[in-house]
């Protein structure tokens, strides 16, 4: 299947439960591995896809990150998933109720510089809040704003050709909810984030 070939699939399979593919972002092989944000192309899937969606549905936008391998994912690969799953981690960490999109997001470029990636943050955005829009703002772009109880952030840090993302609430009682999830059958990994073991997709191997 090319990218073009996927990204209609997936729409398709979207639109008949009702939710919108408002951002559907292909890359697969080299070009995942070259751009942040894959805008589909005639290109045909050989191992590696990294798929990115927002999805709208009654107004409100969730967004998450898959990717698959066929074959068995290399070790330089996964190398560089698991960086970009702690820095996931570092931004959820911090993603509590008073705290500012500036603390967040400087807390996520300390872990990109701490894994040995200090500019990686600068090739693509880092996400921020989402909801009515596909993102309502994006940290460390333009006025610093504040998490509020009850609302949706989406982060997605990205590592030369890898990438993860999940949406989650900010709970006003504490604490962080998944409101996208994992499929019992996808492969995982434990990663604590705030005292609380979270279950965080890995690359699914086919």
């Amino acid at each position: 299947m090319t990218e073009w070939e996927i990204q209609a699939e997936l729409a398709g399979r979207l639109l008949k439960f009702g939710v919108r593919p408002a951002v559907l972002l292909v890359g697969t092989d080299a070009r995942a591995l070259k751009y942040r944000h894959p805008v589909p192309a005639d290109k045909k899937l050989e191992q590696y896809a990294v798929i990115g969606l927002v999805g709208e549905k009654g107004g409100l936008h969730v967004a998450l990150t898959r990717s698959v391998y066929f074959g068995t994912v290399p070790d330089a690969l996964q190398r560089l998933y698991d960086v970009t799953l702690k820095v996931e981690a570092a931004f959820l960490e911090v993603s509590t109720i008073g705290a500012s999109s500036r603390l967040i997001f400087d807390r996520g470029r300390a872990a990109y510089a701490a894994a040995g990636f200090p500019d990686e943050w600068q090739r693509h955005h880092q996400g921020g809040a989402i909801g009515y829009a596909p993102r309502e703002y994006r940290a460390g772009e333009g006025i610093e704003e504040i998490t509020q109880s009850n609302q949706m952030l989406a982060w997605n840090p990205t590592v030369q050709g890898t990438k993860c993302e999940d949406t989650v609430l900010v709970r006003a009682t504490g604490g962080l909810e998944f409101l996208t999830s994992v499929p019992a059958w996808w492969p995982v990994a434990a990663v604590e984030i705030g005292g609380r073991e979270a279950k965080r997709p890995l690359i699914l191997e086919r």
